[in-house]
């Protein structure tokens, strides 16, 4: 028999102010991926192959939207001393190297 452990999702989207007890989302798996990297203490994460730039749901403001939680995310973990890596060509990088709009 499958074990499992439910995950308590934070109120609200992108919401980061009780990170520490329940998961921050966004509405992609790679946002999530990222908070479960953070709660199991690593100092570097690196992001493959999520690039945001032809998946139908990622356009218009949604885009907008999900760089939005992604900025938010990737600022506290900057400040608590992770170190964030996305591959070449996501949009994503649009946040490290600090040109989202």
């Amino acid at each position: 028999m499958p074990t499992f452990e439910l995950i308590e999702l934070s109120k609200g989207r992108g919401n980061l102010n009780d990170i520490d007890n329940t998961f921050a989302y966004s509405n992609n798996s790679v946002f999530v991926a990222v908070v479960l990297a953070y709660k199991l203490g690593a100092t570097e994460i690196n992001i493959y192959g999520a690039d945001f730039n032809t998946h139908a749901a990622f356009n218009g403001n949604m885009l907008l939207a999900t760089l939005d939680d992604f900025k938010k995310l990737f600022d506290f973990l900057k400040e608590k001393g992770i170190k964030i890596t996305v591959s070449k060509g996501s949009k994503l990088n649009q946040i490290l190297s600090q040109n989202f709009e």
